[in-house]
Formats: structure tokens, sequence, C-alpha cells
């Protein structure tokens, strides 16, 4: 929550009671940061309104906890939410709801008469907002008199002269035509980029939902896609916000082999990001672009286009050595097969990667037996490779990754040569790295027992990710069988899932 401006946490609604109720909401988690534009898709009925208005606090959750910078407004009293709306939230509606007695800039004067301003800063700002949003011209003009989208520019206006921290938007283009849907689209975008305003807006317009830079969620259910780019130029402060949240950034990546007409396409326009102590997993059949995508991130792969930022460092703009150096102080691999060396003992192949970073030999000793004795392998470090068990070797592997100490884990199907209690066992050392040494773990796995271990999961079809699952409370029995549900659409492998 430190990281976000709201956090919507296992969100339920329900409507009726006893035999007769209607689930609306299901579960819903998910976070929108500072400055972000966010827009939610689905069907009719899929719990999109009534999501939107738990945000706005004109409906209340049936259970959850919905947090604006760390405050629980589902535990606040009528009055305080009354202030809280006051103070923070701004509101456009599918209907302008202006008062055809009142002319456009008294419309936009009303919303500011609410808050005791002096009349001068009241002025100022009601012309900021009709200069901004194209309109100074019809101020003097009644609602009645001017178009469909000045009369839902005036509605933002009004929405946004209090300068609220929020602007929640329902359905804004269902009544406009297309060309008035296109001009109110882009004076969001304007003022997101501009304001610096976050937008939370409800939609089941493909067209609309294409302006949200940030992200969209198909419905408020299970469904959700992460960090989907605008097909339009985003404005750069945005990016810039939301990298300084986020340890890893990746942005509209590709990746293409061969040339001419013969051109396969690896990954396609890939956007996402992962927190620092992050557990997250990537999906997908053969060939859906995981381990090109792992690649990339490793550095072993260079994009096609797009961008990634490790702590807003452009990894994609740095030299060789630059990138061997990045390489050196920050990623840990761990990969299908051991790559252990026979000749040397287990201490001795954990200690082969200490040796590359010049300390001190007290220092490299102590930092090699601690792994040894987290990973629970001390017993066989005067051990060569042949005389341990696959699931010994992968500990092997994870503490000679782990013991420079970096700040993220890379690990390529890591349990794919294991046996079912070896495969578990080291899930297990994984999670427990992640909780204990707060360790960043990115997985690609084929697995569906595998993914049950993160906290999150990405999942790829022909090179783009269509679906998100995040675990959150849930059981890991629980987030195994949404995991299952999901394959099922993708044609993952499931015959290693069972």
């Amino acid at each position: 929550m430190e990281q976000s401006y709201i956090q919507v946490c296992d969100v339920e609604k329900y409507y009726g009671s006893g035999t007769a109720v209607a689930k609306a909401v299901d579960r819903v988690s998910f976070r929108v940061d500072r400055g972000e534009f966010v827009g939610v898709m689905g069907a009719s009925g899929s719990g999109k309104t009534t999501l939107l208005n738990m945000l706005s606090t004109i409906d209340s959750v049936t259970a959850g906890h919905i947090y604006y910078e760390n405050v629980d407004i589902t535990e606040l009293s009528e009055n305080k939410l009354s202030k809280f709306r006051k103070e923070n939230l701004g509101f456009v509606f599918q209907e302008y709801n202006l008062l055809d007695t009142l002319t456009i800039e008294e419309n936009i004067l009303l919303a500011l008469s609410l808050h005791q301003r002096e009349k001068r800063e009241v002025l100022s700002r009601c012309r900021e907002m009709l200069d901004l949003l194209g309109i100074a011209d019809i101020r003097d003009k009644f609602p009645y008199q001017v178009s469909g989208g000045q009369k839902q520019r005036c509605a933002c206006a009004r929405a946004l002269v209090n300068r609220p921290k929020l602007l929640l938007a329902d359905e804004p283009t269902g009544a406009l035509d297309s060309r008035s849907a296109q001009t109110l689209l882009e004076t969001f975008t304007d003022m997101n980029g501009k304001l610096k305003a976050t937008i939370f807006m409800v939609t089941h317009d493909a067209f609309s939902a294409s302006y949200c830079y940030s992200r969209f969620m198909h419905g408020a259910g299970l469904f959700a896609q992460p960090y989907l780019q605008a097909s339009g130029d985003a404005p750069a402060s945005r990016e810039v916000q939301t990298m300084e949240q986020s340890y890893i950034q990746v942005c509209d990546v590709e990746k293409y082999y061969g040339s001419g007409t013969a051109v396969a396409k690896a990954v396609d326009r890939v956007s996402f990001r992962v927190d620092r102590g992050e557990f997250v997993g990537v999906m997908g059949a053969s060939g859906s672009g995981k381990t090109t995508l792992l690649n990339m991130l490793s550095t072993i792969d260079s994009v096609t286009a797009g961008h990634i930022y490790y702590e807003n460092v452009d990894i994609t703009e740095l030299s060789e050595n630059k990138l061997s150096k990045f390489r050196k102080e920050n990623l840990g691999f761990v990969f299908q097969e051991y790559n252990l060396l026979d000749t040397l003992t287990i201490e001795e192949n954990i200690l082969l990667a200490l040796s590359l970073h010049q300390r001190e030999k007290r220092e490299v000793l102590s930092r090699c037996r601690e792994m040894l004795d987290l990973l629970g392998i001390a017993d066989i470090r005067d051990k060569f490779p042949y005389q341990v068990s696959g699931g010994q070797k992968q500990r092997c592997a994870c503490a000679r990754a782990l013991v420079n100490r970096p700040k993220l884990l890379l690990a390529d199907e890591p349990t794919g040569a294991l046996d079912s209690r070896s495969a578990q066992t080291l899930l297990e050392t994984f999670t427990d790295m992640n909780g204990k040494l707060k360790a960043t773990i990115f997985m690609v796995t084929h697995d569906a027992f595998s993914a049950s271990y993160c906290g999150r999961i990405l999942f790829l079809k022909d090179g783009q990710i269509f679906h998100e699952l995040r675990r959150g409370r849930k059981s890991r029995r629980e987030f195994l069988n949404e995991i299952l549900d999901v394959l099922s659409l993708t044609g993952g492998e499931l015959s290693d899932a069972q």
C-alpha cells in the first residue's frame, strides 16, 4: 500500500439475501498509482459500475477493504465519507447532469461554491478549466445551446475545478457521437498528462479503453490484463512516475527473429512491471515467448524494440561492458540444467560465484556457509554434484545464484528436470528466499503446480500478455485451481499441471 494511491483488497459485493443472492463483484484486488489512467472493461452485468460505485463510496462493500492513501474508507462513518468525497473525488457520468437554467460558467462555479473559497480564487479556477478544456468561448451559453461534446467537457471542468485527487468516469462517451467521444478522450489524456489527474474510467467500448495509458481490466472478476499501453503517444512524465514506484518496468518490448519475409515475432509489445520483493511467474504454452522474455530481462538477449528499466536505468541503452557489470552486480540465475562443475564440491561451486567479486576470504566463507545453512545443504558441502540428488543440485544452484545477494533472481523452468518431491522442496525454498531474504524472483514455468507458489502470474499467448492472476489471500490450492482454469483457455500444457 505504501506505493499505491488506491488499494482494493479482496472486495466483494452481493445483492439480495438467503437463496436469492447475486454476486456482482467477486474478490477483486488491484491497485492504482497516483497519475494513472486506468480503464475497466466488461460486458453488461460484469460488475464494472458496481466496482466504480464502491470506489466512489456511493455503494458499500459486502466484504473486503478499499484504501485511499492507507485510509480504509470501508471503515469511515457517513459524515467522514461525505467529507472524503468532497475533498478527494470528482465525477463524470454518461449523463451530463448540468442545470439548464445556469450558463456553462455558472454550472462550473456551482461546484466551487460548496468549498467556501474567495471570489478571486473561484473565478480564477473556473477560467483555468474553461481554457484548458477549450470551452471558454461558450462560457455564457446555456447547456441546451451547445453540443454533447461541449456539455461533457463542461461536466469534466466541473469535476476537475476543485482539483480532486481522483476522477471517476462511468461510460463518459456513451451518449456521444464518435467525433465528440474522441475529443472527450483526448481531453482526458490531456488532463492526465498536464494536471497529473488520476483517472478511473468504466467503459464497454474498446476505442475508449485504448486511451487508457497504464492498463485496463476486463470486468470486475477474474480477467485482468495489466499495463496495456495506449496506441497513441503517452506523456513521458507518466512513464517516469510509474517507474519511480517499480523495480523493473518493461515498456512495449518486442522481439523478432529472422529478416525480410521470414520474420517470426516472439514477443509482441509486452508491458508490465515488477515491484521489489515480488515473486512473479510467467506461464504459457511452448512458443508463447516465455523464455525469450526472460532472456531479455536477463540481458542475455536484446530487444528489437521497446525499453526495459531497472530502477529507472534503461538497460536497452547500455554498452556491452556496462551490461556485463550490471549482470554481475544485480542478477542471479537458476536454470533447468544445474550447470554445476563436477570437478568441484558443492561448497566450491558456490564459492566460485563469490571469487568473481574480489571479496575478503572471511566474508566469502561466511556468505557461502550462510547459504548452505539456509538452503539445507550444509551436510553435503564436501560432496561432488554427481554424488547428490537432483533436488540438492538445484538447491546448490540456488545458493550459487543467491550468494552474491542479487537484486533479482531469474529462474527458467527450474523444476523441469526434478521429480515431484524435489520440485516441491525447491519451490518451498524459493518461497523462503522470497520471504526471508526479500528476494525478487521472476520465474518462467509451464507447470501450474510450480506457478501456484508465485504471488502473481502473467500469462503469455502468441508473444503477448493476455491475462494476469494475483494470489492475494487465497490458499495455494485455490490459486492452483484458478491457474488451471486460465490454462484451459490458453492451450497451456495441462498434462504437466495435473
